[in-house]
């Protein structure tokens, strides 16, 4: 070993092995940081503090060494003699003892002679490159509890009396270094003096003063043992793994682990576990397990054990069926079905485990893993105690499997298993869910017999029984029973009562019922809620849900997640659209969303109500929950969007439903074709219809020729509606009520007229009633036809039904006056007005133009004033009728007059205006003025159409010009009208 330049110690392998065992001796970390650079002066804690050389101690770095737990506390750090107490404390060449929780050194064997160099502390900090002193120091073999001699070796520099002095002057910190036992009264003055200890620094200080780093473990043990104050057991256990104590020490870690485990700090028993690995016994494996079941901490225990199996870790019986136990306490499945593989992977055989999977089964629902555990038993042939005996009993008579139960009670027998209480409850509910209710009652009374009193869940069971047969007398005396041995009903036997009381439809016996509920204090919840609305809905009475939603509200009913459900449903059922809308908004901001056909029959009624916004508002928020709209939802919102003239919208949800994948059905495209029906968009419903035709799954319905029929008849396409009517016929459709409906409305006038006649009638027959507007249209058909006997026969039949409205008194005095029938004309008036209908402009217009055809002018003039005094205003048609008498006259200038009126009036010449126009001039024979007409029309942006032609040429024919005619008559052949 030599000293580098700058004072840098370089050591050899050996050296440092040396160094190692010093170094964990006095707790320095593992590893010394790295020399610095040449040249430079060494700082405190950037070199080793110590090593040892063939027994020379050399001191590099005093002001690390005043760190140490053992000299803080006894030495002076600014004097370098803190390098006796470390000589004392360092191992000596070629001695076997070692220093420090190992082995220690004593002091019979006295101290081999060494010698040390030592860095002047003093001369560093003063600026100085600082001396290096030598010193020997010898210890001759004494008598036990000497003091070792400390001799003046060569001096080399005259620092070295320095340095002995210094050595000499801390004979007493070489007293505390020798390793020793404590004795037991050092130990309990010891003890005191941690317990009374505020913190742990405290019991640091404490620690480090009375050179405990030297005792042997077992002494450390056996104070830690000692100590009843819980926190300064952790403190000192901590002191021990800082200085190694812990070191192959599980009897320190079982220690503290009860601390933990009864702070239930699991967190750090985890942190422990994994510090002391497999130094710990399967006797304190087990302990802690057990200790976390009886804290409650299921889900610890389980890592637990799942992380110890595959260590060789072996469970005690008692471990497993205690830990299932505190599962089936917590109904966690999950995890005690991993606990029970385990259990039966390391092949113990316990009727206790497999009790709690039946029980926790039973209770969780899953009666075939139930049914599963029983048939393992019997195939492991493991004898069954009286509480696994109960168990299975109660697994078969939860499910009502009458025969297991009453197999698995004898055989209970058989065993001189004597059957108590819970057997007998079990059988009374196995029969009771069978529908046994006479055996449920012989085993209530055989229980009695055998002198075995029946308690709360005997009374229940019963009640239940009853509620199954409709035994609502028996039910109530055995309440009656119940209630006076002090018994408290459960909730269950209240919503069985209501139940009972909703199939004898007394709706009285139910609001008695939520009164009692009141009186004992027993709130109701959704399941009362459930049972009361499908009570009061069987025994007719829900429209008095208002009084029965405050009924369970005074018996402390509050509205909670399990009873929006049904609460939304009996809003439904009672059509009260504002409370149900209210309720699906309490949902939503409770992050919830009803099923779809809920949320369906809720847009229905908002759809039928009128109220469309909050049915794209319900359509929008079952989207928003994540949920996929079905095919009914998404046509009805389709059709609604229909109905707000929304076609984008409702192409848009027809695309994507397409998209989709789902299979469209005939529902679908009606829907779509009611949409284009609705917009009076004509050419894309024919499309729809066409796709229905050419598509092979595809077959079109009654739906759907009745919404082409509407289709065409709005748009005034009659004779296409008169194919599709042949078409219907050979496919060989039923006519029902709205086809023939639609067929009348549509075709009735393209149709023969006895065709027509035939379908009404066949209508009347099938006992259906026409609405208005097919019988307005048959008093149409016939008044024109001039066959008034069915005209006002049709009507009377009208005025039977009461499809009489103000067009069909308009259509009849239409037809009066085409047969010239004056006097029933103004009486058919005169009853319009009787009956409350105000004379309509149709019914004005219809009487001009009959007295004005019939050339009684003073009647027509009659007739409006009559209009302008009933403030009835004329509109386009008025002024049409009158240009056309007037015309026909040849009274072109009273023409003139009533133009001018109509431009005052802001009425616009129409195509039938131009057409009598140039009629009224052509039989003036003014051609000039039928040209000048004919522009105008044209001017106003207005096609000419057959009529048109065929008035021009008849103008130009009476005025004698047949070469102007002749060109008229090839220009209207041109335009595709035949002449």
């Amino acid at each position: 070993m030599e000293w580098r330049t700058g004072g840098v110690l370089a050591l050899s392998g050996a050296e440092q092995e040396r160094w190692w065992a010093v170094a964990d001796n006095m707790g320095i970390a593992a590893k010394p940081p790295p020399p610095p650079p040449p040249h430079r002066m060494l700082l405190p804690g950037q070199c080793p503090a110590v090593c040892v050389d063939r027994g020379r101690l050399r001191i590099m770095n005093p002001a690390v060494l005043s760190s140490f737990p053992i000299l803080s506390s006894t030495c002076d750090h600014s004097r370098a003699s803190s390098v006796a107490s470390i000589f004392c404390a360092c191992p000596v060449a070629g001695s076997s003892d070692q220093v420090g929780p190992r082995t220690s050194v004593s002091a019979k064997n006295g101290f081999k002679k060494l010698s040390c160099k030592i860095l002047d502390h003093r001369a560093a900090s003063q600026g100085g490159r600082g001396d290096i002193l030598e010193s020997s120091v010898s210890a001759e073999p004494s008598r036990k509890g000497t003091v070792p001699i400390v001799e003046r070796g060569p001096s080399k520099r005259d620092g070295l009396r320095r340095s002995k002095d210094l050595f000499e002057s801390f004979k007493s910190d070489m007293e505390l270094a020798v390793p020793r036992n404590a004795s037991p009264a050092e130990l309990e003055e010891l003890l005191i003096r941690v317990e009374s200890a505020s913190s742990a620094l405290d019991v640091d200080l404490i620690l480090s003063r009375s050179g405990v780093n030297f005792f042997p473990v077992k002494n450390l043990n056996t104070l830690l043992a000692g100590i009843r104050i819980e926190d300064r057991i952790i403190d000192l256990f901590s002191w021990m793994r800082r200085n190694g104590k812990t070191r192959n020490n599980p009897y320190a870690y079982r220690i503290v682990l009860k601390v933990m485990l009864k702070r239930q700090a699991w967190d750090r028993v985890v942190e422990i576990l994994e510090e002391v690995g497999s130094t710990l016994d399967n006797h304190t494996w087990n302990s802690i397990v057990d200790a976390a079941v009886n804290a409650g901490a299921p889900e610890f225990a389980v890592k637990l054990i799942t992380t110890l199996i595959p260590r060789n870790f072996r469970p005690q019986q008692s471990t497993f069926v205690n830990l299932l136990r505190l599962l089936q306490k917590t109904r966690k499945v999950t995890e005690a079905e991993a606990v029970f593989h385990m259990f039966e992977g390391n092949d113990l055989r316990c009727c206790g485990a497999y009790t709690a999977m039946i029980s926790l089964y039973t209770r969780a629902g899953l009666y075939h893993k139930a049914e599963k555990a029983i048939q393992e038993m019997e195939l492991r042939d493991i004898t069954p105690d009286k509480d696994n005996w109960l168990m299975q009993i109660n697994a078969y008579g939860q499910q009502g499997k009458v025969r297991e139960s009453e197999k698995k009670f004898q055989t209970m027998q058989e065993a001189q298993v004597r059957p108590d209480l819970l057997a007998y409850n079990s059988m009374i509910l196995a029969y009771g869910r069978a529908h046994l209710f006479d055996r449920a009652c012989a085993t209530f009374k055989k229980m009695v017999e055998v002198g075995v009193t029946p308690d709360e869940s005997s009374y229940r069971s019963m009640i239940g029984a009853c509620g199954r047969a409709g035994k609502l007398k028996d039910a109530l005396s055995l309440f009656s029973e119940m209630k006076a041995l002090n018994y408290r009903p459960s909730l269950q036997n209240f919503n069985t009562l209501i139940n009972l009381y909703g199939k004898v439809r007394n709706g009285g016996g139910i609001v008695r019922v939520l009164q009692e509920m009141k009186e004992i204090g027993c709130k109701p919840d959704s399941q009362t809620l459930d049972a009361a609305l499908r009570a009061m809905e069987r025994a007719g009475k829900l429209k008095n849900l208002g009084k029965l939603m405050a009924s369970l509200k005074e018996a402390g009913w509050s509205v909670d997640v399990p009873s929006y459900a049904p609460l939304l449903n009996a809003y439904l059922k009672c059509n009260m659209n504002e409370a149900a809308l209210e309720t699906f908004h309490t949902m939503r901001k409770a992050a919830l969303i009803p099923k779809e056909s809920v949320c369906l029959a809720l847009i229905c009624q908002c759809k039928d109500a009128g109220k469309l916004d909050d049915a794209i508002y319900l359509f929008s928020e079952l989207q928003a929950a994540g949920m996929s709209p079905g095919l009914e939802t998404t046509c009805t919102m389709i059709n609604i969007y229909g109905m707000l003239g929304n076609v984008e919208e409702a192409e848009r949800l027809f695309d994507k439903l397409k998209r989709s994948g789902v299979q469209l059905d005939m529902v679908a495209y009606n829907v779509l074709l009611s949409v284009y029906m609705k917009a009076g968009l004509h050419e894309e419903a024919k499309k729809v219809y066409q796709i229905i035709e050419q598509h092979p799954d595809l077959t079109a319905d009654a739906y759907t020729f009745q919404s082409m029929l509407r289709v065409l008849q709005k748009a005034e396409l009659e004779q296409e509606g008169v194919e599709l009517y042949w078409k219907i016929l050979d496919l060989g459709l039923e006519l029902d009520e709205g086809l023939l409906t639609c067929i009348i409305n549509c075709c009735g006038r393209a149709l023969p007229l006895e065709e027509t006649s035939v379908l009404f009638q066949a209508l009347l027959d099938r006992g259906c009633t026409p609405n208005a507007t097919t019988f307005n249209l048959m008093i149409d058909l016939y008044g024109k036809a001039g066959m008034m006997d069915r005209t006002r026969y049709i009507f009377e039949l009208a005025q039977q039904y009461g499809m009489v409205d103000k067009i069909s008194y308009s259509t009849l005095i239409d037809a009066y006056g085409k047969c010239r029938d004056f006097p029933n004309m103004e009486r058919t008036l005169w009853d319009m007005q009787r009956n409350g209908f105000a004379g309509t402009l149709e019914a004005y217009n219809a009487m001009i133009d009959a007295y004005g055809k019939a050339g009684m002018f003073t009647k027509m003039e009659d007739v409006l004033e009559r209009m302008r005094r009933a403030g009835c205003c004329g509109d386009i048609s008025t002024y049409n009728i009158l240009i056309n008498i007037l015309g026909k006259k040849g009274l072109l200038q009273e023409v003139q007059k009533v133009l001018v009126e109509m431009e005052e009036k802001g009425w616009k010449p129409d195509r039938w205006t131009y057409n009598t126009l140039i009629r009224a001039y052509g039989l003036a024979e003014m051609p000039d003025e039928v040209i000048k007409i004919f522009k105008e029309m044209q001017e106003a942006g207005l096609m000419p159409d057959r009529v048109t032609y065929v008035n021009l040429v008849a103008a130009f024919e009476k005025s004698g010009n047949l070469l102007e005619a002749a060109r008229w008559s090839l220009w209207m052949s041109q335009a595709g009208y035949q002449s």
